[in-house]
């Protein structure tokens, strides 16, 4: 509180000053003077306490009135989070199974119904360091982590063992090259080509291999980076046989070797050794000039390559650091150097199969031998396939056509490379008609995705989580551990372009929905035969070892995992748990996974043994609709429940049925029905007392419906999917209002008539 400031001091000073000349006249009067000074000093003093006595009162005041408010708002918050909690708990305990169907892959059909569509992957490995799928989509390789080389035979998912026991400290690269029937293996210690039964074709033991599959071949070259750098020799074998078609041995050895293979199926390989280069066809020495002599700094490194099947070599000087070095070109033919080219930091000169050249970033066309420059832009990337020019921005992609470098689309593109990992343009192997836009493979992160793009009309056409897979139609999604006891796995997505995709899910879903021209028999012989394939990823918990089965969690909702205790231990610590099966309606609130499999950290599956499920108590019949809203239609269903179940002094159980809305009316209304008691009285004329209440719901739902405005309030009130904060204020609101309190009230009135042959009293 702020005080006034003291006066006494500063007025009798003043009254002393203005007193002086008046002391030597009339002394009487200068006391008067004082004596009326003091009186309005004090009397502005009492004046000050006063007005401080009044400050402190309101501020005491106002201090409780906050606290007040406080304490209400408090106890508000207490009350709103308790009836949070008690709708959380009340749907909670809708959703769950019934106790005796605990230990079952059974869950509520509603999980399926309000979850968002989820992409469930088409392939997922648990526990591999590296995994492959071939071009064709026939078999995946994958490396265990007990280090075993699996083969999976794709889609039956029978799997072989073509290796076991691979040393634990190397590294190791499975491929599958396109159209070979063959798998090469790579690694820290050597190569070794096989049949896909794994018999050996090929095997190369020497340190400082490395070997890879291009084209019909596979390059096999013997050279080493650091700390000395040699390459001793190259060869070229036939992918099919591992039979050695060319080979180059280099004596003494050069420093570094480039290889390729040509258009006519040779094998070229650039011998660099300081500034000179040597050209070798088929084995045979052609060029030999004076190349690049640039070195840049000690953590610079000086790279060449070719430039697609082109007859030019490029250079460049690679540096962790942006660097303005630019590209110089070189001719195969003479030796000769073309020109030199603007590079930023991360591009590249290349070339497609059609020989258009091109720098990758920023993007440009280049003609060779000419080195006539033609920029897209200042930024983004560029890939050129199948003539076309695909050269990306943040935010789209532009189709040009070439050579005229027309715009045919521009693709509005949602990846943006925030990483610096590079954006990957590639069309669908296999499918040329559609364009790949995402992250490359081995960059890809979780959250992630690559979109396809139909080239003919421009139009988007599916959006999967990864990269697009170097090899098959998949996109992937890894996730690699460099330290013992990291989790490792990788995830697949088949690429479904060119044929109508079905969401067996939501299929399945729309089949378990009651015609009201069928009986409840008919329906049921029906739904009886539907299923559908799915996998869920279960949180474990816990195991129950006297019911024999996991405890664990699907969308926050409990679930069980039945599983014998010595199969269990395998699995102790895994969580999530990966389970394949398929769906079965097992009445018309819950669903069933059969048929199920746990996927082993190994790769392989565990078959889940089914536990017959008891009847439930009070299974409700399929209802038959009618011209009543479906709230009335639900307690009309209701008023069928057997007796044994709802026999209860109030109506309490009817708690997951009535969602807990924040309004004070619905609120009100839920509480007075929660708490009605059940007696033969009041089941007497329950009948007639609901058909009112479901025709009112009705004259509420049309009132509604005619000021909806779009927003199809009725079908979420029914779906339960209407905010719990609905307000009942307004026009159409306080309609979807009415229309909730009379369903409800129904509801209860069907209630108490289906109780009165065992209602007290």
């Amino acid at each position: 509180m702020i005080k006034p400031p003291a006066l006494r001091p500063f007025i009798l000073t003043l009254a002393a000053l203005l007193a002086l000349p008046a002391a030597a006249s009339d002394s009487t009067a200068v006391l008067r003077g004082l004596q009326q000074i003091q009186n309005i000093i004090e009397k502005s003093e009492r004046d000050a306490a006063r007005a401080r006595e009044a400050q402190e009162r309101q501020e005491a005041a106002e201090m409780q009135r906050l606290q007040a408010q406080q304490a209400q708002e408090a106890k508000q918050k207490q009350a709103r989070e308790a009836e949070a909690r008690r709708t959380r708990d009340a749907e909670l305990a809708a959703l769950t199974p019934p106790a005796p169907w605990g230990g079952n892959l059974v869950f509520h059909r509603r999980l399926l119904e309000n979850a968002p569509n989820e992409q469930q992957a088409s392939l997922r490995i648990a526990g591999a360091d590296s995994a492959t799928i071939a071009a064709d989509g026939s078999h995946l390789v994958y490396l265990a982590e007990d280090r075993r080389l699996i083969l999976r035979e794709l889609p039956s998912g029978r799997e072989r063992v073509l290796r076991s026991n691979l040393d634990r400290s190397g590294w190791y690269s499975p491929n599958l090259p396109a159209d070979a029937g063959t798998l090469l293996l790579s690694g820290s210690n050597g190569a070794e080509l096989m049949n896909l039964q794994g018999g050996r074709l090929q095997q190369w033991q020497e340190a400082d291999i490395s070997a890879w599959a291009y084209k019909h071949s596979v390059i096999v070259t013997k050279q080493q980076f650091y700390p000395e750098r040699f390459c001793r020799w190259v060869g070229q074998y036939d992918v099919r046989t591992g039979q050695a078609t060319s080979r180059l041995t280099l004596d003494p050895p050069a420093e570094r070797c480039v290889s390729r293979i040509n258009t006519a199926g040779q094998l070229e390989v650039l011998a660099i050794d300081g500034d000179t280069v040597r050209h070798y066809v088929d084995g045979q020495q052609g060029q030999r000039f004076r190349g690049d002599s640039r070195r840049g700094s000690s953590d610079t490194h000086l790279i060449y390559g070719f430039v697609g099947e082109l007859p030019y070599v490029v250079s460049y000087l690679h540096a962790n650091q942006p660097n303005t070095e630019p590209f110089r070109v070189w001719d195969l033919a003479t030796g000769k150097l073309l020109c030199e080219l603007p590079r930023s930091n991360h591009g590249s000169l290349s070339a497609s199969a059609e020989g258009d050249a091109f720098i990758t970033s920023p993007p440009a066309l280049v003609s060779l031998p000419s080195c006539e420059r033609r920029p897209l832009a200042s930024s983004g990337m560029l890939n050129v396939e199948g003539g076309f020019a695909f050269q990306y921005q943040p935010g789209e992609v532009l189709v040009r056509t070439l050579p005229d470098l027309a715009l045919k689309h521009r693709l509005a593109v949602s990846f943006a490379d925030q990483r610096g990992g590079g954006v990957a343009l590639r069309r669908l192997p296999g499918q040329p008609r559609y364009l790949a836009v995402g992250p490359w493979v081995w960059n890809a992160q979780e959250g992630e995705s690559t979109e396809f793009f139909d080239l003919e009309d421009g139009q988007r056409l599916l959006t999967q989580p990864g990269g697009l897979a170097l090899t098959g139609p998949y996109t992937q999604l890894g996730k690699r551990g460099f330290r013992s006891g990291e989790e490792t796995s990788s995830q697949f997505w088949k690429v479904n372009l060119g044929q109508p995709r079905v969401d067996t899910t939501q299929t399945f879903l729309a089949a378990l929905k009651k015609d009201k021209y069928e009986t409840a028999a008919e329906y049921r012989a029906r739904t009886r035969a539907l299923s559908a394939p799915f996998e869920m990823d279960i949180q474990v918990k816990d195991y129950d070892a006297e019911a024999g089965h996991f405890v664990g969690e699907w969308r926050g909702v409990p679930i069980g995992i039945p599983l014998a205790a010595s199969q269990a231990r395998r699995l102790d610590g895994i969580s999530p748990l990966t389970v394949k099966g398929q769906l079965a309606p097992v009445d018309e609130d819950f669903i069933e996974l059969r048929d199920a499999s746990i996927l082993l950290p190994d790769g392989s599956s565990q078959p889940v043994a089914r536990k017959p499920l008891a009847p439930r108590a009070a299974m409700p019949a399929a209802a038959a609709p009618s011209p009543a809203p479906k709230a009335a239609a639900s307690a009309t269903a209701s008023a069928k429940t057997q007796a044994g179940s709802s026999c209860s002094g109030t109506l309490a159980h009817l708690a997951p049925k009535l969602r807990a809305y924040s309004d004070p009316l619905l609120a009100e209304v839920r509480q007075a029905i929660l708490s009605a008691p059940v007696h033969r009285e009041a089941a007497a004329g329950a009948r007639q007392q609901a058909a009112l209440a479901e025709a009112s719901a009705a004259d509420a739902a049309r009132s509604a419906q005619q000021t909806d405005g779009g927003v199809n309030s009725i079908a979420r009130a029914d779906a339960g999917t209407l905010p719990l904060n609905w307000p009942c204020e307004g026009i159409h609101a306080s309609a979807v209002c009415m229309y909730i309190a009379h369903g409800w009230e129904a509801l209860a009135y069907r209630e108490l008539a289906a109780n009165k042959a065992c209602a007290p009293g």
